[in-house]
């Protein structure tokens, strides 16, 4: 059993079927869903935050591979200014 199936069976057996018993993914209060005020686990966010990245690396690597960029540092520039992507990282890449 996966991390997803297990997740969805422990909801199904603690009785958190979503709006209908009032708390599930989400709590519902007064018929609207309401955000859980608990963080997420330091581990579960970097994964997060490491699968929100990975696509973005890969690509940015496809790009120097292909020569649509002229190198590395050159991607990493270019989603630093482009994009936002924070320079104390110093890009996707490096």
């Amino acid at each position: 059993m996966n991390r997803r199936e297990k997740l969805l069976k422990s909801k199904c057996d603690d009785k958190k079927l979503g709006r209908k018993t009032g708390s599930g993914f989400y709590d519902w209060l007064e018929n609207r869903a309401v955000r859980s005020r608990q963080p997420l686990e330091p581990k579960l966010s970097d994964d997060i935050a490491r699968r929100m990245l990975a696509p973005m690396v890969d690509e940015c690597i496809k790009a120097v591979r292909e020569g649509v960029v002229d190198s590395s540092d050159d991607a990493d520039a270019g989603m630093i200014f482009g994009t936002g992507f924070p320079g104390f990282r110093g890009g996707p890449i490096n």
